[in-house]
């Protein structure tokens, strides 16, 4: 199924013959979508100097693989660091289009004189990745917003992060801190782009393109970790402040997570007591045990609901900061909504 037919994608950084722009592209394209192809340079950006420039055909010839699958393309060279030449980009887009759906943001500095200990650092190496990373990234997705804001386009803009954007790596500072940043970005335009009070099946629907193939949406919990688990059967309360409390839930940090009929909530609510009582710091009795002894009760082949609801509540109110508060809230939700998995 041609499932982005009529959309348009643009996929930054997609040139080179091996990168992932040039794979990204080519995928959107079998799924339907025409593409608005660009890059740095005719070639993009080589990843290693060494690495030879073969006879790969950059630009033109990802372009004609596009064209191969029955999709249509333009090609545009952009220096993402230049809000000037984006500008210049997007209209061309638009005069090949009239619209763009989609916005991958692949491009990426390659690496070179930052790779060295911070106090070897220069700070033109440390402009470069950090512009071409995280200001360039936030130039071509302001300027995509805007069109698909005025355009009324419930658009998709994916940032490509890593996983040295959780955690820092010797030689990497200049890298690693424009990961973080672009992680902390992306949460920005999705808690703008998306707004408040949007219900999870209208996220899912149209934000995310639908649940994957063979998936139907079962339950989510609306506010990360902690925020509770609700049933797909209540996906149309809205996603905002004071709107999930009389439910048990809470907004929390607006991390939205789904689970699909392949999954149990009683599996998530396990999964989530865990990772409270690893990151428990011990200081209170009521977290520290607490989360111990539910994690025990749950592991169990039938839950002692009585007796799980009885050590929430103290945990509610005695712990002394919000992690032990707020750790029993998975659990009380199964009881609540998902009783059928506790047969």
């Amino acid at each position: 199924m041609m499932r982005l037919n009529g959309r348009v994608a643009m996929v930054t950084g997609c040139g080179g013959e091996r990168g992932l722009g040039r794979g990204i592209a080519r995928r959107l394209a079998a799924d339907g979508a025409d593409l608005v192809l660009i890059d740095v340079a005719p070639k993009g950006t080589r990843v290693l100097a060494a690495k030879p420039a073969g006879a790969w055909g950059g630009l033109p010839a990802v372009a004609a693989e596009i064209e191969a699958l029955g999709r249509r393309a333009v090609t545009g060279l952009l220096d993402i660091r230049s809000a000037r030449q984006i500008d210049d980009v997007i209209a061309r887009a638009l005069e090949a289009f009239g619209r763009i759906d989609i916005l991958v943001n692949n491009a990426a500095a390659p690496p070179g004189a930052d790779r060295v200990p911070v106090v070897e650092l220069p700070e033109e190496a440390w402009d470069v990745v950090l512009d071409t990373n995280l200001k360039g990234t936030f130039l071509v997705s302001k300027a995509v917003a805007r069109v698909m804001l005025e355009k009324k386009i419930r658009g998709r803009i994916v940032n490509i992060a890593s996983d040295r954007a959780k955690v820092g790596t010797t030689n990497l500072a200049a890298y690693c801190a424009s990961k973080f940043g672009l992680v902390g970005l992306t949460q920005c335009l999705a808690m703008e782009l998306a707004p408040a009070g949007i219900t999870v099946k209208e996220l899912i629907a149209e934000y995310c393109g639908g649940m994957l193939d063979g998936h139907a949406f079962y339950a989510y919990l609306p506010g990360g970790a902690s925020g509770g688990i609700l049933p797909a059967s209540m996906g149309d309360i809205p996603l905002d402040f004071d709107t999930l409390q009389p439910y048990g839930c809470f907004i929390g940090s607006a991390a939205v997570m789904i689970l699909s009929d392949r999954d149990r909530a009683t599996d998530a609510a396990r999964n989530l007591m865990q990772f409270f009582s690893e990151e428990s710091c011990g200081q209170c009795t009521p977290c520290r045990v607490g989360t111990a002894k539910a994690l025990a009760l749950l592991d169990a082949p039938i839950w002692n609901q009585a007796l799980l609801a009885e050590l929430s509540q103290v945990m509610i109110d005695a712990s002394i900061c919000g992690l032990g508060q707020a750790a029993p809230n998975p659990v009380l939700s199964v009881m609540k909504y998902f009783p059928h998995e506790l047969v």
